[in-house]
């Protein structure tokens, strides 16, 4: 997964995400904490998770392997899934 997604470019700012996050619903590679996508308070994976799931969202930090949770205004970072 990391190496078909690490180059690939972020579809609302057009530059390979600093961190990517990856959606477990539709696939789509989204900027996680960056600032190039943000609009307000809401990041991409915050607008992304309201227009793909109804506010919920599951994401795949791509680089550090954890998984990002966010439902409305609220978020969690679930350790990384791989343990080696």
């Amino acid at each position: 997964v990391y190496l078909r997604v690490v180059d690939l470019a972020c579809k609302r700012c057009g530059v390979p995400p600093r961190d990517p996050a990856l959606c477990l619903a539709c696939g789509e590679l989204c900027c996680c904490a960056g600032f190039c996508c943000r609009r307000g308070r809401h990041g991409e994976c915050a607008r992304h998770a309201a227009a793909c799931g109804g506010g919920v969202g599951v994401f795949l930090l791509v680089k550090s392997t954890k998984i990002l949770l966010l439902r409305g205004a609220r978020m969690c970072l679930y350790p990384s899934i791989y343990l080696d």
